[in-house]
């Protein structure tokens, strides 16, 4: 099975948010991708972002929390679904 077949993530959705999950590790991703990010958004507030591939939510919830209005789509529905449990939260 290679990592990006849709197999994959369905079987790993549903330990996205698992700190212990290899997945886990994309996670930490964001942090670098967005202080690259911002040097040219000054502001994220208000912005509106569509996450294409976005998996069990990771970036979705970090543009969230700086303002953004933010949509994710994947074609993984257990991932959809570990999104949608883990940003209720």
């Amino acid at each position: 099975m290679k990592k990006n077949d849709l197999q994959f993530y369905e079987l790993n959705a549903d330990k996205w948010w698992d700190e212990n999950a290899k997945i886990y590790a994309l996670y930490h991703l964001n942090k670098p991708r967005f202080e690259f990010f911002d040097r040219y958004v000054s502001n994220w507030q208000g912005l509106k972002a569509l996450d294409v591939g976005c998996g069990g939510g990771f970036s979705c919830e970090f543009m969230a929390k700086r303002g953004v209005i933010v949509s994710g789509i994947d074609r993984s529905q257990k991932c959809i679904e570990a999104a949608r449990k883990h940003s209720a939260c």
